[in-house]
């Protein structure tokens, strides 16, 4: 019979869809860098997979020279976002109350992009069919396919990232964790627009 004072060892990979407060508990007060930058490089990698997959047109990109991109120049472009947002989430989060560290904060954001990450099949196999069928009339049904799949592994990315951000900045509320995320964006947002207008 199982000791009731015996913890629960929770496997992130599969318990964070439906537990993520319980989940991000358990990883923060273990090793909470442990995966952070496999999570981050692979979102970075489903990022730029996306982003050719809602293009439909590749241009003069070869299938080879796209996928390179995909792998080289994706694991840096998710890496750095996962620091820097995690920075700013921090820096936002003190304002409203937050008292989480940068590392569970950098935890909370890698682990939040866990239903993105699991699209990287369905965004490999669409780039491919898009490369495949240029000439036809089927990339516009493709391309709505994945358009509806990353809405929804969105949303659920979204709703795991909010009760995460919640569990280690100590917010007594989902607004207020809503509101960490939002004011963090419009700054990443606000900072792009700058960068745009000087270059």
């Amino acid at each position: 019979m199982k000791n009731p004072d015996e913890t629960e060892i929770l496997n992130p990979w599969f318990t964070m869809w439906f537990k993520p407060r319980e989940t991000i508990s358990q990883i923060t007060a273990a090793k909470p860098l442990k995966m952070v930058l496999l999570l981050g490089a692979l979102t970075g990698i489903e990022i730029c997979l996306s982003s050719f997959s809602a293009k439909g047109d590749f241009g003069e990109f070869s299938l080879t020279k796209a996928m390179l991109i995909c792998l080289l120049v994706g694991p840096v472009v998710g890496v750095g976002l996962t620091f820097i947002f995690s920075i700013l989430l921090k820096m936002v989060g003190y304002c409203l109350g937050g008292n989480g560290s940068i590392l569970n904060i950098c935890a909370a954001f890698a682990w939040g992009n866990l239903p993105i990450i699991c699209g990287i099949p369905f965004s490999i196999l669409t780039v491919l069919l898009l490369f495949k069928m240029p000439a036809t009339g089927m990339p516009a049904v493709i391309q709505i396919c994945a358009e509806i799949m990353d809405i929804l592994l969105g949303i659920w990315s979204f709703f795991i990232t909010l009760n995460c951000l919640m569990q280690v900045q100590g917010f007594f509320s989902l607004w207020r964790a809503f509101a960490n995320i939002l004011l963090a964006e419009l700054i990443i947002s606000i900072l792009l627009l700058m960068a745009a207008s000087i270059f």
